[in-house]
Formats: C-alpha cells, sequence, structure tokens
C-alpha cells in the first residue's frame, strides 16, 4: 500500500431509497509502475535461442544485463510457450501424442501399440523395439511397475521393465486415464499391453514381479502363467512391518478348506501354532491348576 491519504466514504440514507453518496479523497500520487514486460530484442533473443534451455538462456541474459526488469518466469513462460511448439502436433494432448508416437515410428525408435479402450478410458502404450530387438531372446524377468500423480492430466504410468547383466531396461510404456471407466477395465488395459509384448517379441520370461495391486497381479498372471510370480520385495517388507505393528488384534481362524481352494499345495494337516490341540490342553491345564490352588488358598 502506498501512503497517498486515499479515501472513499459511501454515505446511504433510508430516506433516498437506492441512492447513495460516494466521496472520493486522493491527496499523493502513487509511484511509476515499472513494466515488467520483456523486451522485443530479449524476445528475439529467446525466439532465436531454442535449442538451448530456458536456464542456458536466462544466465547468458544476467551475463549481459545484470538487473534486469523482467523476471525469470517470464523467460520460462516465453521459452516454453514456443518450445511446446516443437512436438505438439494437435491441440488435444491425447491426439498429439498418438501423432507423436506415429512420426518417431519410422526412426524405428518406438512402437506404438494398439489398444481396445473400454468404455471412460483413455490410454496410449508403445513399446522400445530397439531394446527389445537386442535382449528380447535373453530376458528372464518381467516386472510392472506404475507411477502416479506424474503429469497434470491425471494419467497412471505403467513401465514395463526388465533386466540384462544387472542393468534396468525398460521396454514399454502405458498411461492411463480412467473418468469413471468399466469395472476391470484397467486390468483389461495392462493385459493388452503385455499381450503385445509377449506375443509380438516372443518373451517367455521365468519370473514376473508387480507391486501389491491386484491389477498388476491378475495381468500378470493372464499373459504369462507359466512364470512365477513374485512381489516387490520392499512392498512385501511393508505390508509385514505394517501387519506387525497393529497390536490386540488376534488373527482369523485359519480355514484349511478354504486355504486349500486357493493353494492347492498346501498341507492339509497343517495347523497354525495357535489353533494346535496341543496347547488347547496346556492352557485347559494350567487353567485348572490355577483354579485349584485358588481354592486350597481359601
Amino acid at each position: 500500500s502506498f501512503d497517498c491519504d486515499g479515501w472513499i466514504h459511501i454515505t446511504l440514507d433510508d430516506r433516498c431509497g437506492t441512492e447513495a453518496r460516494v466521496k472520493y479523497t486522493h491527496r499523493e500520487d502513487h509511484i511509476l509502475y515499472c513494466c515488467i514486460d520483456i523486451p522485443a530484442d530479449m524476445r528475439e533473443r529467446v525466439l532465436n535461442g531454442m535449442d538451448k534451455t530456458s536456464t542456458q538462456l536466462w544466465n547468458e541474459i544476467l551475463h549481459d544485463y545484470p538487473n534486469p526488469v523482467f523476471t525469470r518466469k517470464a523467460v520460462y513462460a516465453l521459452w516454453s510457450r514456443h518450445h511446446s511448439q516443437q512436438y505438439r502436433l494437435h491441440e488435444d494432448e491425447l491426439k498429439s501424442a498418438q501423432k507423436f508416437l506415429e512420426d518417431a515410428k519410422r526412426g524405428y525408435s518406438v512402437e506404438p501399440i494398439s489398444l481396445e479402450l473400454p468404455s471412460g478410458f483413455d490410454a496410449i502404450a508403445f513399446a522400445l523395439p530397439k531394446i527389445l530387438r537386442r535382449w528380447s531372446g535373453r530376458l528372464r524377468e518381467i516386472s510392472l511397475n506404475s507411477a502416479w500423480q506424474t503429469n497434470g492430466s491425471r494419467f497412471e504410468l505403467y513401465a514395463a521393465l526388465t533386466e540384462a547383466y544387472r542393468s534396468g531396461l525398460p521396454i514399454g510404456f502405458l498411461l492411463i486415464r480412467s473418468n469413471d471407466g468399466e469395472k476391470h477395465g484397467k486390468e483389461k488395459l495392462i493385459s493388452q499391453f503385455l499381450q503385445h509384448i509377449r506375443t509380438n517379441w516372443k518373451i517367455s520370461p521365468k519370473f514376473t514381479l508387480s507391486d501389491k495391486d491386484y491389477l498388476e497381479i491378475h495381468a500378470m498372471r493372464e499373459q504369462f502363467p507359466e512364470a512365477k510370480h513374485q512381489l516387490c520385495y520392499w512392498h512385501a517388507a511393508r505390508a509385514v512391518k505394517t501387519r506387525l505393528l497393529v497390536l490386540r488384534r488376534a488373527p482369523a481362524p485359519y480355514n484349511v478348506v478354504q486355504a486349500r481352494k486357493e493353494f492347492p499345495d498346501l498341507d492339509p494337516n497343517f495347523v497354525p501354532v495357535g489353533q494346535s490341540i496341543v496347547l488347547l490342553v496346556r492352557f485347559v491345564c494350567r487353567l485348572c491348576s490355577y483354579r485349584k490352588q485358588k481354592m486350597n488358598l481359601i
């Protein structure tokens, strides 16, 4: 604010109906506003330097003009707006990405994957043929990793990863956005994505890995039923640690029939320690002994 001795007085009177008396006072002028627009010569300099990053351009500007009236944010906005025109091929970001992949396909750097979209879903997927062409015959494991909130368009990112000579290799990416989509729609898209990689590149992994997301687990099991599926060690350790931190909550009774329906290889004679008949007998004996001692004291 400025010490301009400025006031606005508004007087209302019921007798005047809808009329109001306004008195405005302003005694001192404000200081002049400084123009912070990027000058024409600086705009031309930024537009001619699109091969550089915005940071490099800003450092060059500071070298020649140590105290510019415009801000770094303004330079970045100008640079970003014109730089995006190099790869933005359509106003719709999804169509722009699809066109971008089709153009990149000519250079054999990416392979767009055709997906049958369930109702209420948007998705785009592609594989990396250069890596797959070189390593597909040697891949023994595939992992599926996901990330959320990585972009402003609400697309969830899924990456198919593998390993060769102890180095991680990305072999494909899938982006999914759901707008109240149908049930199991996301699982269908993940399954189509993995099916393309499996059939087009003849991959037969011995191990598949994912986190604890059931959608990823089911899609992996559907496309690679012969592979052994493992959970991410970090997620498994975190789940166990979280469960151990819960105190005073008895586990559910073990039901051997229900357990063997899901895992037929389980030993039908297995009994958890907490439900063992031996422990039950010991508990009853100790209870009887305690009551007997109490009666003797009385």
